[in-house]
């Protein structure tokens, strides 16, 4: 029969029994999948990142197509950095409410939807508009992936983790 925590010894001794430690499991991934999941999470912070500089060499070509000025073209790119300082906080929020699964797959696909438009338009009014919805559908997959971070990873692992996250 194994010993209890305080077993009693014949002379009515108590005596202590040591038990090793059992340590609870922090997530249920194997160190194989939480690499893919941050690889996945980097990925679409790194679309974040991406479509806020690549758009930078063409301002002049999309001014000139859309039969506008460079200053307006320079509107969007302003329209975007500002929802893109607004949405994470509203995104983070969702994510925590809604779940962060959820969350990925409705901002990314705003964010798919943003970007055929763009594709397609014509119409400054039309750029500007999609710009903004583009940020708003990329610029919060940071803060909804340092709650993955969170739910995946031990504290000590976590600083690898987020300087994966850091590069994307």
């Amino acid at each position: 029969m194994a010993p209890n925590a305080h077993q009693t010894a014949s002379d009515g001794e108590e005596m202590a029994t040591t038990f090793p430690a059992q340590t609870e499991l922090y997530t249920v991934f194997r160190k194989w999948e939480k690499v893919y999941i941050v690889s996945l999470i980097t990925l679409a912070g790194w679309l974040s990142t991406l479509s806020s500089f690549i758009y930078y060499p063409v301002i002049t070509f999309v001014a000139r197509d859309l039969r506008t000025t460079v200053a307006n073209v320079n509107l969007t790119v302003t329209s975007y950095m500002l929802v893109s300082g607004i949405a994470p906080a509203l995104i983070g929020d969702l994510a925590d409410q809604a779940g962060r699964r959820p969350t990925y797959m409705i901002t990314l696909f705003v964010y798919f939807c943003a970007n055929i438009g763009i594709a397609v338009e014509d119409f400054f009014v039309a750029l500007l508009l999609l710009r903004m919805l583009q940020s708003a559908g990329i610029s919060g997959t940071f803060s909804i992936a340092y709650g993955v971070l969170a739910d995946i990873s031990t504290p000590a692992e976590r600083g690898s983790y987020v300087s994966a996250l850091s590069f994307g």
